[in-house]
């Protein structure tokens, strides 16, 4: 089954593709929760859920199956979304640890920010913030998320970083800087990553910038790293 996720404006809407050209799309469900603009949407648990972010400054979950917005506990408040940012939302990424999902959301305040996403056993998500990733000095555009945990930023000011989250004994979280890729001469708008689930040294990036002529595309390998 294939599903395909469209945006407009604060309209969430998902829909199968047709089995032949004779027939339209099936629409299985349209859904406003956000109140501005939807800036990115990514499926995760196996396509049974979504996870938006938008320029209203919230990110928020979804039910694919019944279009129904899952409830989300942040700390001691019950809420139908995250907020963790001043300002915008503009992209985030998901992936499984363990018994729960690592969420990284970015935005307008320059910050990238990490959630452990766990489900309640009386239904709905806690949303628990790990880590604040500080270095951008201008808004974060974009986030991707490698298999061996690290996190990749991109932003306004012309940086790519790329960090790692350690744990400690006691599970506090601190993030540390890995590498700083530089050579973009426009804000990075966009990034894509490509890791072999074989081998988790060995990951392709490619990153896209406000300039039409950019495009940097780099190899890093941990032997080098």
């Amino acid at each position: 089954l294939s599903i395909y996720v469209s945006l407009s404006f604060f309209f969430l809407m998902i829909r199968r593709p047709p089995r032949s050209t004779l027939f339209p799309y099936t629409t299985l469900f349209r859904s406003q929760g956000h109140r501005d603009t939807i800036s990115s949407v990514h499926f995760f648990d196996a396509g049974k859920l979504l996870v938006t972010t938008s320029l209203d400054g919230t990110t928020r979950i979804w039910n694919v199956e019944t279009g129904d917005e899952e409830t989300i506990w942040n700390e001691s408040s019950k809420a139908s979304q995250i907020r963790g940012h001043e300002g915008a939302v503009y992209d985030s990424a998901i992936r499984k640890v363990d018994d729960s999902w690592q969420l990284v959301t970015v935005g307008e305040d320059g910050i990238a920010v990490v959630w452990e996403l766990r489900r309640r056993p009386t239904g709905g998500w806690k949303a628990s913030l790990l880590v604040e990733l500080r270095d951008h000095y201008r808004r974060v555009h974009a986030v991707e998320m490698l298999l061996d945990g690290r996190i990749v930023t991109a932003g306004r000011d012309k940086r790519i970083i790329v960090w790692k989250i350690l744990r400690d004994k006691e599970n506090n979280y601190t993030a540390s800087i890995d590498r700083k890729l530089l050579g973009h001469t426009g804000a990075v708008r966009t990034l894509a990553v490509f890791s072999d689930e074989e081998s988790t040294s060995d990951n392709l990036l490619i990153s896209g910038s406000d300039r039409s002529e950019e495009r940097r595309v780099g190899k890093e390998c941990r032997s080098r790293w």
